[in-house]
C-alpha cells in the first residue's frame, strides 16, 4: 500500500510538473522539429540554387562564344543577383568581363572583375579577379592603382602571377630595380608552382638580371 501512495504521490507531482512546463517542452519539440526540417529544406533550396545556377552559367557561357555580348551581360547581372552564394556568380563576371573587354567595354569589365573580387564565394575567384582587375587598370595607364591592387597577399598558387605584373608595371615607369625585384620574386615562386620560367628570365635579364 506503501509503494502504491508512492507511486501516486509519484504521478501527482508529475501531472503538476507538466503543467507547469508543457508549454516549454512542446516549444522545444516544434523548434527541433522546425531545425530538422527547416535544414532539410534549406539543402534542398541550395542544391536547387546551384543547379539553376550552372545552367545559367551554361548559357552565359555559349552567349560569349557566338558572340551575344548584351545578352552574356543581363546573364551575368542575373548570376550576381539572384544566384550570389553560388561559385557561378562569380565564374560568370569573370567570363563576361573578358567578353566586356574584347567588345570595347573596359568599364563594364571592370565592375565585374570587382563585384568578383569583392563578393565572390571562392577566394580563388577573388584573387583571379583581383589580378584580372589590375591587368585592366594597368592597361588604361592607371598604374598606380593596379599596383594597389597588388600589395595584398594573395592566395600562393598567384603569388608569381602577382609578382610578375607588379615587375611588368614597374618596367613600364622606368623603376628597374623595383621591376627586378618583383621578377625575381615571381621566378622564385615559378620554380616553387611551375610557370613561364623562360619568359620570366627575359624580363628578368632585361633589367639587369639577378642580383650578384
Amino acid at each position: 500500500m506503501a509503494d502504491y501512495s508512492a507511486e501516486e504521490e509519484q504521478l501527482e507531482k508529475l501531472k503538476e510538473w507538466w503543467r507547469e512546463n508543457r508549454n516549454y517542452v512542446i516549444a522545444g519539440v516544434v523548434l527541433g522539429l522546425l531545425v530538422v526540417f527547416g535544414w532539410r529544406g534549406w539543402e534542398t533550396h541550395t542544391q536547387s540554387m546551384a543547379e539553376d545556377g550552372s545552367m545559367h552559367f551554361e548559357n552565359l557561357h555559349v552567349a560569349t562564344q557566338l558572340g551575344q555580348y548584351e545578352q552574356a551581360t543581363e546573364i551575368a547581372q542575373n548570376l550576381r543577383e539572384h544566384y550570389a552564394r553560388t561559385p557561378y556568380a562569380g565564374l560568370g563576371s569573370l567570363v563576361v568581363a573578358r567578353a566586356a573587354l574584347e567588345a570595347g567595354e573596359p568599364e563594364t569589365a571592370v565592375e565585374s572583375l570587382t563585384w568578383a573580387m569583392d563578393k565572390a564565394r571562392s577566394r580563388e575567384i577573388q584573387a583571379l579577379a583581383r589580378l584580372r582587375l589590375a591587368r585592366v587598370k594597368f592597361d588604361q595607364g592607371e598604374s598606380d592603382a593596379a599596383l594597389s591592387l597588388l600589395v595584398r597577399p594573395p592566395r600562393q598558387s598567384f603569388t608569381a602571377a602577382y609578382a610578375e605584373l607588379r615587375g611588368d608595371i614597374h618596367a613600364s615607369e622606368g623603376r628597374t630595380e623595383q621591376a627586378r625585384e618583383a621578377y625575381q620574386a615571381a621566378l622564385d615562386a615559378s620554380e616553387r608552382d611551375t610557370g613561364n620560367l623562360g619568359m620570366l628570365r627575359m624580363k628578368l635579364d632585361a633589367m639587369g638580371g639577378p642580383r650578384e
